[in-house]
């Protein structure tokens, strides 16, 4: 099993924090895991990436030009890396920010975030939501890890936090299930 995952948006985002927590939670299950993180250089607005490559054996870069699964958070993200998606893989939107996205034979979800941050009371766990969305869509992995994972990446001042993040996460399976029985 080989999986590649992209990850974008914009500062503040939670991009670089979502991709420490699904690579946590990747090596917690047992696969080897690759994960990277890029910022552009301006102090407020700029693109941050992280990949994120699963693997049941050795990753020998963490460069990748495109991915099986994209995860984008801003329309900013959406206009610059749509690219990178493989015929027939995974994109996941933050569909408050970017409206529905089309991208031929690939498989778009549109998870409206922010709109389901906000109604928790702090748009800050749209990153949690959108990895909900995720891990939930691929199946790959068991969601149980999100507590472990959030404990280990997250400083100690932000614990108290973990439980809100954890409803983000199940509010983002819930909304694919529910697409799902639609």
């Amino acid at each position: 099993m080989r999986e590649r995952v992209f990850l974008a948006g914009i500062g503040g985002q939670g991009v670089d924090s979502a991709g420490s927590i699904l690579a946590h939670m990747v090596l917690q299950q047992g696969f080897d895991v690759c994960n990277v993180s890029q910022f552009s250089p301006e102090v407020r607005g700029g693109w941050v990436s992280a990949t994120v490559i699963i693997a049941d054996g050795e990753v020998g870069s963490p460069i990748v030009g495109s991915a099986d699964s994209l995860l984008l958070f801003s329309g900013r993200s959406v206009a610059h890396e749509l690219h990178r998606a493989v015929p027939d893989g995974l994109i996941v939107v933050n569909s408050s920010l970017t409206g529905r996205v089309a991208a031929g034979q690939t498989r778009v979800i549109d998870v409206p975030a922010t709109a389901i941050a906000a109604e928790l009371g702090n748009e800050q766990v749209m990153n949690m939501v959108m990895l909900g969305a995720y891990v939930e869509v691929r199946g790959v992995l068991d969601p149980a890890g999100f507590g472990e994972a959030l404990e280990a990446v997250l400083p100690a001042r932000h614990h108290g936090h973990i439980p809100l993040n954890l409803k983000a996460v199940a509010l983002g399976a819930q909304h694919v299930e529910q697409r799902r029985a639609q």
